[in-house]
């Protein structure tokens, strides 16, 4: 059994048949759970399908997401500072709000993707570099 806490430390989803972190929240996203102010700090969600998932306030900082499928997410809010999120797909994702002080971006699909983020100009300054 794996908990998926906010960042009270209250439960805000259970997997009864997931055995890691990624697979949890695949499942939470998967149902349609509410993650709203998930605590994901440093996770691990390569390759997750978070399609849909609503991670609104959700702490992302340093996750590794590299390859997760983001589209559609709603991340309004939510720290993706540091976060790994190399061939990530956020179409359509809603960042309004969303702290990506740091974050690695490489080859990153942001098609559609809109809100106002919070960056460092470095990080654009790397985007620009590496096309």
């Amino acid at each position: 059994m794996i908990k998926i806490l906010n960042f009270h430390g209250e439960v805000i989803y259970t997997s009864q048949s997931a055995i890691t972190v990624c697979g949890a929240v695949e499942e939470a996203a998967k149902a349609g759970a509410n993650l709203t102010g998930a605590n994901l700090q440093g996770a691990s969600l390569i390759d997750a399908n978070l399609r849909g998932a609503d991670l609104t306030g959700a702490d992302l900082t340093e996750a590794n997401l590299v390859g997760a499928n983001l589209t559609d997410a709603i991340l309004t809010g939510a720290s993706l500072s540091g976060a790994n999120l190399t061939s990530a797909n956020l179409t359509s994702a809603d960042l309004t709000g969303a702290n990506l002080y740091g974050a690695i971006l490489t080859g990153a699909i942001l098609t559609g993707a809109f809100g106002k983020v919070r960056v460092d100009i470095q990080d654009f300054a790397r985007l620009k570099e590496e096309r």
